[in-house]
Formats: C-alpha cells, sequence, structure tokens
C-alpha cells in the first residue's frame, strides 16, 4: 500500500468507553481537564488506560491544535522497549497505513509521551448518513484494504482517510439523471497507537460484530476475524446491521444466540455441541433451538420472528456469495481471509 495521508474517521466513539476511576491503575494518571505540564495541551478526554499507560485526546486552545498521546510510566515501561516501539512506528515500511500517524515523542522525568494525530468522524456517522452512497466499488475497496491489513482484527482501530464526499450524477433506468454523494476516498488505515505498556488492556470490540465463538468462550481463530469484517462489508452494503446489538448481563448469550439463528441458523448438531461444552444455557432442548420467551426483550423477539433474509437485502450475486462465505455460524465453515481475494467480488472491475 502506498504512503496514505492522515485518517478522518473512526469506526469508534471514544467518548463510548469505559474508563476505571480512581489513581490505582496508574500513579501518575491524568484526569479530564487536567492540564500536562511541559507540554501545555489540556486532557480532553481519557480513551484507554492501563497499569502503565494512558491514551489521551488533548488540546491546545490556543493553537487550536488536538493530538492523541499515549503517555506510559517511564518506572514500569523500559527503554528499550519504548525505543524499539518508536523505531517501528517511524519506519518507512510501516506507512502503510497499519498504525495511527506518529508525529513526535516527548519524556520528563516520570513519563513518555507519544504523540499521534487526531481523528475526526467515525466510521458509524458516515454509516448512518442516508445522504452518502457507498458503491460496490467503494465497499470492494474497503473491503480489500481491511483484510490486507487485519489480521488480529481490532475494531476500535479502523478508519476512512477522508469523510470527505463528491456529488455524482447517474442515468437511472427509469430514464432519469440523478444526482448523489459519493465517499472522495476509500483508502483506509489501522489506528494503532503501540502495544508497549498495554498488556493489561483487553480490546472493546462492537458488539454487533463478534463472531458466535468469541460469544460462548471458544477458541479464537483467524476466521473470528473474516465473520467480523463480513458483519462489517454487510453493514456498508445495506446501511442495516447484520446482527442487532444485545445487552450486556446475565441473558446476554441468550440473547445472542436467539439473534444469531433468527439470522445465520439453524446451529449445526456439532456447533451445539461445541458451544455446550462452553456454556450450556441457549440449548436447553432436545432439537437445539434456542428458547424464545417472555423474559426475551420485545424488539428481539420481533426481530427473531421476521428477519429479512440476505437475499432479498442483497440482489448482486457476487455480494451474496461473498458475504454467506464470511457468515457461517460454524467457524470451520467460513472462507479464510487469504482466501477471499480470489472471490469474483474482488475480482470484478466495475
Amino acid at each position: 500500500m502506498s504512503v496514505l495521508p492522515p485518517p478522518a474517521i473512526w469506526l469508534f466513539d471514544p467518548s463510548q468507553m469505559r474508563v476505571p476511576s480512581g489513581r490505582d491503575s496508574f500513579p501518575f494518571r491524568f484526569l479530564v481537564g487536567e492540564t500536562i505540564t511541559g507540554i501545555c495541551y489540556t486532557v480532553q478526554n481519557v480513551l484507554k488506560e492501563g497499569r502503565a499507560y494512558q491514551l489521551l485526546r488533548v488540546t491546545n486552545k490556543q493553537l487550536g491544535h488536538v493530538k492523541v498521546v499515549r503517555v506510559l510510566d517511564r518506572a514500569r515501561v523500559s527503554e528499550d522497549n519504548m525505543r524499539n516501539e518508536i523505531t517501528w512506528l517511524t519506519d518507512p515500511q510501516t506507512s502503510d497505513g497499519r498504525h495511527a500517524e506518529f508525529i513526535e515523542d516527548q519524556r520528563d522525568t516520570f513519563r513518555h509521551y507519544i504523540f499521534f494525530t487526531h481523528e475526526g468522524r467515525t466510521l458509524k456517522d458516515v454509516l448512518a448518513d442516508s445522504t452518502i452512497h457507498l458503491t460496490k466499488r467503494h465497499i470492494r475497496e474497503i473491503g480489500m484494504q481491511l483484510i490486507r491489513a487485519v489480521r488480529k482484527l481490532c475494531l476500535d482501530n479502523v478508519a476512512l482517510i477522508d469523510s470527505g464526499h463528491v456529488s455524482e450524477v447517474i442515468y437511472t433506468a427509469e430514464g432519469n439523471f440523478v444526482s448523489r454523494d459519493v465517499l472522495r476516498s476509500t483508502k483506509i488505515r489501522i489506528l494503532y497507537y503501540g502495544a508497549v505498556g498495554a498488556e493489561d488492556s483487553r480490546g472493546v470490540g462492537v458488539d454487533q460484530y463478534r463472531a458466535p465463538e468469541l460469544i460462548y468462550g471458544m477458541r479464537r481463530h483467524e476466521k473470528t476475524d473474516t465473520f467480523s469484517l463480513g458483519c462489517i462489508m454487510f453493514e456498508l452494503w445495506t446501511g442495516l446491521a447484520l446482527i442487532p446489538p444485545c445487552q450486556p448481563g446475565p441473558l446476554y448469550r441468550r440473547d445472542k444466540t436467539i439473534a444469531f439463528d433468527a439470522v445465520l441458523g439453524p446451529f449445526s448438531d456439532a456447533l451445539i455441541r461445541d458451544i455446550r461444552a462452553c456454556y450450556r444455557g441457549p440449548f436447553r432442548f432436545s432439537d437445539g433451538a434456542p428458547a424464545v420467551e417472555w423474559k426475551v426483550s420485545f424488539s428481539l423477539r420481533s426481530f427473531s420472528g421476521q428477519p429479512p433474509p440476505l437475499h432479498d437485502l442483497i440482489e448482486d450475486d457476487d455480494a451474496l456469495d461473498l458475504f454467506e462465505s464470511m457468515l457461517h455460524l460454524e467457524v470451520r465453515q467460513r472462507v479464510r481471509l487469504n482466501d477471499l481475494f480470489n472471490h469474483p467480488f474482488f475480482c470484478a472491475s466495475d
């Protein structure tokens, strides 16, 4: 991939991430509204944190600058590890969309600061914008870059390069000229800020993109990413979430099972056996069908009763075959990421 300009759209909203309270996790932790002495930036949001680091969005109101900075506890993170990571971030070979754009690093007595460019609108915002039309070419190009870049998918780290759009005029089958807005750029960047000091962090992810094996505590696989990418590309194509998000709590796995079964089911006997080995809950009856009872939310009951079939939502044969190959409930039946490049959907020239 060629050298890319700074990204402009995040796939997630950092303000929605939960952050631990108190200063126990990081003894030199900055709080929202606190000014970082020496670099003249004020903390706008705490995006993530752990025992040895914080990921902050900071702003300099006088200059109008907004940046993302990783703050590392120098007592917990070795100088060699920090130096090796900065070397990797500044290597020209990494300027291919695999991480956020590195700016500079600074340090004081207790902390090491690594600065990155600040990102703008989320991809979720673009998907929710009914004025933007995503063509098959847009989805194909974004999907190919995702597949190339992603091996361990971290969905809070995928961005488009440019949130802007341009207008194009098309001639419809009804004989009319229609103007529509399309994305100006389909290039993406993986917003990776480095791993040093963040060993105790967990990926947040997006609920409606999570594969079944993650829900039931089964072994993660490369094809787990295939499922998540399939959900993303389906939403890019249709503007709709394939699997509705479910509320966390004691009934979370049961609700996810009902949603999976309604859209992509039925569960095979082999998969039910695998799930029961880890979690028996949803499959109480001999026929293997998850129980839809009064405790299930009204919206989920309504969804499970009349889910739209994939072939009704996707009229393009190549796209339908692609999504079906990526979205099998059973991981053994899903296509591998590397095999996707040979699929007719990605070989088309339109």
